[in-house]
């Protein structure tokens, strides 16, 4: 018992130099090693107890004395020898003395205490400092006790310091508490007693000190069976002490005590009499103790090392090109779990830029009048996206003139088989109208407000009917329109676009990346910032440029699909009654206009989709992976350790080297 209670004191005073880098991994440590807690109010008589268990003097007044908690460790052996060492929080000594005479202990400690409280003139109480005791002798118990400060109410601060201090020492795993109370006073109302019943589930051992007043009358019969009943709940056993008693033969001692205390077990069987008593059963509790909480308190250990190597594993020093051959295949990683959201929010804006650019409407250059027309076949079709205008009642005529209160624009959020729906953009609720219905108009403009601009372009025809006047100068006049309406949409898609890429790759470099590779990581992120923007956007400004021309350069203005374009024009002229009228060659040349827009439409939309997925995607990817591929030797030099991980992998050393030690230590007794 003696050698795994002076082990369990060498590990605590070797775990204490962990307090400095990880003071809650040594609190936790500190929590199951076993020991008895000595506590009650101030002036109660605690010091005095422990006196007559281990035969040394510790500071006792009336007023405030025990101001910094008091380890005594108390040892059976066959030469009496008395050490006072105080320990600051992280283990190291700071004061040491000897001495020869139990009652010269007392003014050692007094001066240690003193010595702690001047370290820190801003407290009254010390709960970052210990005095350790070590008593020994051939009559001594194997025990080690804590004399706490008591219970008071001097100064609110300073009660919720010991409270605090208590708190922390009577909740570790390892406690055993010896609650020591006046015994003629009523307990329910004791300093402090409230504070205990908050941790009654605590095993502790209750201790009477001023029993000696107690009468043998009903009075003390009534407040002696009411303390014990009380105690009886709560603690194995409940002693009364006679803590005046000063004789230096200790059977002596005990005879005296036995007799000054001799009424008491009439008064109430249940009380046990007398210091040999007491420490024979703080003994019995303490080896029993041992026995239950020496191998948790091994295990405790041994986890707490495991745990260490594994994080100290987790965090050693490596090659700067492992750090970065892992911190590729990250990169890789994030780029995989980010791919198919970005992806899926590239073909949402894909969608939306067909949907626009085929929402060009056909609309007169030089005619200020707007009619609308009824849709026909060869209307786009209405999807999400699409514009459509909805006159306020339906049309009995092919076009009608729009003015603001007989026609609504319209953008469709959805179409089934019956019905095209849209929202209504102020009350944000959803309307419907059937899609067949001749409300529903095209928006593209009817023929009139063209033939009106087309009778302006051929003015300057000659003699020659407007059925022989040449067309193609016209079709590039809103050929052009549309190269410019199609321009705008391209580029504002593919600024977004651009921001979507520019934030997934600055994504895919900074997340999960550890800290020693985040400059390179930053590194590699600039490089392909670069990447995108020399490569990327020149490329993309190049393609925008080239579609523009298609429909603005005077020889890039035709279609290869020849025989689709003139199906077309055919269709739409068979369809048209007034053929035959005198503005047969106007409508004529409005068709040829109406159909090479329409199949115009379709190839810009297709392949300008197209060409951003190439560039945007496809090249992006290829940029990505050059860049992953190029040499690492260029970010070597970035790979820096922290100071942050190099102090915690020196903590972790010192602190694995603490536990083997004291798991070696405490091995040793198993």
């Amino acid at each position: 018992m003696k050698q795994m209670l002076d082990t369990v004191d060498e590990v605590r005073v070797i775990l204490a130099s962990l307090t400095e880098s990880d003071g809650s991994f040594y609190e936790e440590l500190l929590a199951c090693l076993p020991q008895f807690v000595a506590c009650g109010p101030q002036s109660s008589g605690k010091s005095a107890v422990i006196r007559r268990i281990s035969r040394i003097s510790l500071p006792e007044a009336a007023t405030l004395c025990t101001r910094i908690a008091t380890m005594v460790q108390i040892r059976r052996e066959a030469q009496e020898s008395i050490t006072v060492i105080l320990s600051n929080a992280e283990g190291k000594q700071t004061y040491f003395a000897k001495c020869d005479k139990f009652d010269e202990v007392a003014g050692i400690v007094e001066k240690a205490q003193t010595q702690a409280i001047l370290a820190d003139s801003t407290k009254r109480f010390i709960d970052d400092q210990t005095v350790s005791v070590r008593v020994c002798g051939p009559d001594m118990p194997n025990v080690t006790l804590v004399d706490l400060p008591g219970f008071h109410t001097d100064d609110d601060k300073d009660t919720e310091t010991v409270n605090q201090m208590i708190g922390r020492y009577i909740q570790m795993d390892g406690t055993l508490v010896l609650h020591i109370v006046k015994g003629d006073q009523d307990y329910g109302g004791l300093l402090g007693n409230d504070f205990m019943r908050q941790h009654s589930l605590i095993p502790r051992v209750t201790v009477l000190t001023h029993c000696d007043k107690l009468s043998n009358d009903e009075k003390g019969r009534s407040l002696l069976k009411n303390t014990l009943d009380k105690t009886s709940e709560n603690s194995s056993q409940t002693f009364a002490i006679h803590g005046d008693l000063r004789d230096s033969d200790l059977h002596k001692e005990r005879d005296k005590e036995k007799i000054s205390l001799s009424h008491l077990q009439r008064m109430d069987s249940r009380l046990e009499v007398g210091e040999a008593g007491l420490t024979d059963h703080i003994q019995d509790r303490m080896r029993t103790h041992l026995e239950t909480q020496y191998p948790k308190s091994l295990v405790t250990l041994q986890n707490s090392l495991e745990k260490t190597a594994a994080e100290l594993k987790s965090v050693e020093e490596r090659p700067p090109a492992d750090r970065l051959y892992q911190m590729i295949i990250q990169f890789q990683q994030n780029y995989k779990e980010k791919r198919l959201p970005y992806l899926n929010a590239f073909r949402e804006s894909i969608n939306n830029l067909c949907v626009e650019i085929r929402n060009h409407a056909l609309s007169p250059i030089f005619s200020k009048s707007t009619h609308c027309r009824r849709r026909d076949e060869h209307d786009e079709a209405l999807e999400a996206g699409s514009k459509f205008r909805e006159l306020t009642s339906p049309s009995r005529t092919y076009s009608t003139k729009i003015s603001d209160s007989n026609c609504n624009e319209r953008v469709v959020t959805r179409t089934d088989q019956q019905n095209v729906y849209w929202k209504n953009s102020e009350t944000k609720v959803e309307s419907s109208i059937p899609i067949n219905d001749t409300r529903v108009q095209s928006w593209d403009c009817a023929p009139e407000d063209l033939i009106e601009d087309i009778n302006r372009f051929a003015a300057e025809r000659g003699l020659r009917n407007l059925l022989h006047c040449d067309r193609q100068p016209i079709i590039e006049a809103y050929a052009k329109r549309f190269a410019s309406y199609y321009t705008t949409v391209i580029q504002k898609t593919t600024n977004v676009i651009l921001k979507s890429v520019r934030d997934l790759f600055d994504s895919v470099f900074s997340e999960k990346i550890p800290e020693p590779v985040r400059t390179a990581a930053f590194k590699f992120q600039q490089n392909m910032a670069s990447k995108i923007k020399c490569e990327l956007e020149t490329e993309v400004h190049r393609s925008i440029m080239a579609i523009k021309a298609y429909n603005s350069e005077p020889d890039l203005i035709f279609t290869v699909n020849d025989h689709y374009l003139s199906s077309l024009v055919q269709k739409m002229v068979t369809a048209d009654d007034d053929m035959t009228t005198d503005s047969g060659g106007a409508r004529h040349i409005y068709h040829n206009v109406r159909a090479f827009i329409k199949v115009q439409r379709k190839f810009v939309s297709e392949f300008a989709s197209k060409e951003l997925v190439r560039i945007l995607i496809l090249k992006s990817e290829q940029c990505f992976n050059n860049l992953l591929q190029s040499p690492l030797s260029e970010y070597t030099e970035f790979v820096k350790e922290p100071q942050k991980l190099v102090r915690m992998r020196e903590s972790l050393e010192k602190r694995k080297k603490v536990l083997e030690t004291a798991v070696q230590m405490m091995m040793q007794n198993v």
